[in-house]
């Protein structure tokens, strides 16, 4: 199948130095061969802020450059205009990546290739991190641990899926994401601004895709890296994080009120029993509680009727936080 076109979408707020990064990763990056590529730049901001930066990513790209601005806060817009400035751009596939991000030398090539051969309308591929500074205090090592710990699960899973030829079932997110234009098309895609304050944007788009009957795949060889900033490595964000995870899950895999409350005491009493065990087990414990904590919280303000608010408490122009932990 011949390419005519590729459209590199980021969307980006107020991360400057993290873009740049990206940016520069993206000046690096290998083309496939006979593909025109046009690299799409929102800013989800009340005016623009990057000429300079756009500017010299313009002399250095090595294909031509759109930036736009989307003045509407949250996530699901700026995404929105990216993928409205792809279809008339007469784009065949689109990507996405984060502004904290950058990616592999190889990491394009080798995703149009899955795209192509596998006939995908949406891939994804895995992600690793690193902390901004090596100068981490005691329990931000921790926390960079925990993280890690979860992103060698969660990709052990769907290395697995992918081998077992079911990794159409697993969820694409959009930190590391290729979709087919023509499918967009068909299907009448896009990501729902009712997700703009919870996240979970990117699991609607790929649940309505693949109901619509598009073909969802997993491409483990396409690794993008996340600089993870100091202030996501304290004890707080990773509570807040965990619960409202834990709330949006509610929102895709809905369980009866009766099954939420057994799980509120299970979740509890673990949370207290990791609690007793810290002083045996060591400071590790410390964080699980906190953990088992956060999921019994969540799981009790669905039970409530409460809804995650995570990126309109933390940014008044819906700035996201990275989520790297959903399964």
């Amino acid at each position: 199948m011949t390419i005519s076109r590729i459209g590199v979408g980021i969307i980006t707020h107020r991360r400057p130095e993290m873009f740049t990064d990206l940016l520069d990763s993206f000046v690096r990056m290998q083309h496939p061969d006979g593909a025109e590529l046009i690299f799409l730049i929102v800013e989800n901001d009340k005016s623009k802020t990057l000429e300079a930066t756009i500017d010299a990513f313009r002399a250095n790209a090595g294909a031509p450059v759109i930036y736009e601005l989307e003045q509407t806060p949250g996530i699901p817009h700026a995404r929105n205009k990216v993928l409205d400035l792809a279809v008339r751009q007469g784009c065949d596939f689109m990507t996405f990546v984060d502004d904290d991000e950058f990616v592999d030398k190889d990491w394009l090539v080798k995703m149009i290739a899955a795209m192509q051969t596998r006939a995908l309308d949406l891939a994804g591929g895995p992600i690793r991190q690193v902390p901004e500074t090596h100068d981490l205090g005691y329990w931000q090592k921790r926390l960079m641990e925990v993280t890690d710990s979860a992103l060698k699960k969660r990709h052990h899973q769907r290395l697995n899926a992918f081998k077992n030829n079911m990794d159409r079932h697993l969820n694409i997110y959009t930190h590391n994401w290729c979709v087919r234009l023509s499918a967009v098309l068909k299907y009448n895609l896009g990501f729902d601004p009712d997700f703009v304050w919870s996240g979970g944007e990117d699991t609607k788009f790929c649940n309505d895709l693949r109901n619509a009957g598009g073909m969802v795949g997993w491409v483990p060889d396409t690794c993008v890296t996340e600089t993870v900033p100091i202030k996501r490595l304290t004890i707080r964000y990773y509570y807040k994080r965990t619960r409202d995870l834990t709330i949006l899950g509610q929102q895709f895999k809905p369980l009866p009120r009766r099954k939420l409350a057994l799980k509120v005491f299970k979740r509890s009493t673990e949370a207290v029993l990791a609690t007793l065990a810290i002083p045996f087990k060591g400071p590790s414990y410390f964080l699980k509680a906190i953990r088992k904590l956060a999921l019994s919280v969540g799981i009790a303000m669905v039970l409530v009727g409460r809804k995650s608010n995570h990126y309109k408490a933390t940014s008044t122009q819906g700035q996201r936080l990275k989520v790297v932990s959903k399964i």
